[in-house]
């Protein structure tokens, strides 16, 4: 089996997948590149995001997909719960992230420093409504769900590692209101499949800033 996944170091959606593959135990099993510059990307997935997956010639976009296809195709430990009920849970978790959370995170990064203060005030108001809603339905332990590590896991940690960065770039104080998801956060960093991701995003994270 063949299987490529290309992104790039900062993209927390990349890591998303670089996270399930490693809770999953298969992430040697598959190759991460960077994605390619211009048109030969275009060839690759006409959307031109990252992360794109080609596997056995087939090509499966958006991270969550592709979350769903590692866990569905490998063996190893479930990601996904069986119980409906704490499935229903962990798919609760990454929509509020996507459409809530997120959504004000991103809103913050595309202003900047230098945006309108009112649009400012507007998408951190977002970003903590969305924690909010988060800080009602994430669990107290290891985890977001349950006791074991799930996809929610691997789509939560990548964007909460931006949220004090993002924060702190526009001048806001990150979780406030939150110290669930700030807890959160801290304990989910030292998990072994969590940990090379916040390193290299780290890693990554600085040398934008030295390049300005």
């Amino acid at each position: 089996m063949s299987i490529v996944v290309y992104g790039l170091r900062l993209s927390p959606f990349v890591h998303r997948v670089k996270i399930a593959a490693r809770a999953k135990g298969v992430y040697d099993q598959i190759d991460f590149q960077m994605r390619p510059e211009g048109d030969a990307y275009l060839e690759i997935t006409p959307l031109g995001r990252v992360p794109a997956m080609v596997a056995d010639g087939k090509l499966i976009v958006e991270s969550l997909s592709i979350c769903w296809y590692i866990d569905a195709k490998f063996d190893g430990p479930r990601l996904a719960p069986e119980e409906a009920e704490d499935l229903a849970h962990v798919s609760m978790l990454v929509r509020l992230m996507e459409l809530y959370a997120g959504a004000g995170l991103g809103k913050l990064f595309q202003l900047g420093p230098a945006g309108d203060p009112q649009a400012l005030s507007d998408a951190f108001a977002e970003l903590n409504q969305g924690l909010g809603y988060l800080e009602r339905f994430i669990g107290e332990g290891e985890f977001a769900h349950g006791d074991s590590f799930t996809i929610a896991d691997a789509v939560l940690a990548p964007t909460m590692f931006f949220v004090p960065a993002i924060c702190g770039m526009v001048g806001r104080t990150p979780f406030e209101g939150a110290p669930k998801c700030a807890a959160y956060l801290a304990r989910i960093s030292e998990h072994p499949a969590v940990a090379p991701s916040f390193a290299e995003m780290t890693a990554a994270l600085q040398e934008r800033m030295a390049a300005g």
